[in-house]
This record gives structure tokens, sequence and C-alpha cells, in this order.
């Protein structure tokens, strides 16, 4: 690891970076894969003693722009997909309304 100077601490050489993932799904669906995700990230149970693999944040937003919306159906709303029965068992979502 480089260091700035002898004898001082070592330069960290994290930088803050952004993965973006776009879905289509329903809110409880979006709720259920950052949990997903957040323990691939993390490499452990999301509720564990000690560190994670790498510091990590995520979120859910549904206030997109009108163009960002279509954009997405455009590109998204051609994927085939699971039906939504078979998501949300996937995800352990009992009763989404």
């Amino acid at each position: 690891m480089p260091k700035t100077e002898k004898g001082s601490v070592p330069e960290d050489p994290r930088r803050p970076l952004e993965i973006r993932i776009q879905v289509l799904a329903t809110q409880a669906q979006a709720l259920a894969l950052q949990d997903v995700l957040g323990a691939a990230i993390c490499g452990a149970e999301l509720d564990h003693d000690g560190p994670c693999r790498v510091a990590w944040s995520t979120g859910v937003t549904t206030d997109l722009s009108t163009k960002d919306r279509k954009f997405l159906w455009k590109h998204l709303g051609q994927v085939e997909t699971w039906d939504n029965t078979a998501v949300n068992e996937s995800l352990g979502i009992v009763d989404e309304v």
C-alpha cells in the first residue's frame, strides 16, 4: 500500500464510486432486492458482528423523471422475467398489496 511520507499512515486507495442498478419491480420487491444485494456486497448476513467486506449503502427511489421512467420502460419492459408470484416467493415477500 503506498505511503504518503516515510513513517506516515498508508494512504487510503479507496474512493467513492456508485454502481447503479435499475429495475422494473414493485416497491416491496425493490426493498427485498436491497437485502439480496447487501448480503452479496457485504459477504455476510446483513445483521452481523464485525466488519463488512467494503463500505456500502443502498437506497430505493421512486422519484424518477418522466424521461427516466420512459427510458426504463423502453429498455427493461421488453426483458422476459419470472411472473410476479414467483418473484415474490423467491424474495420472501408474503403478502404484497
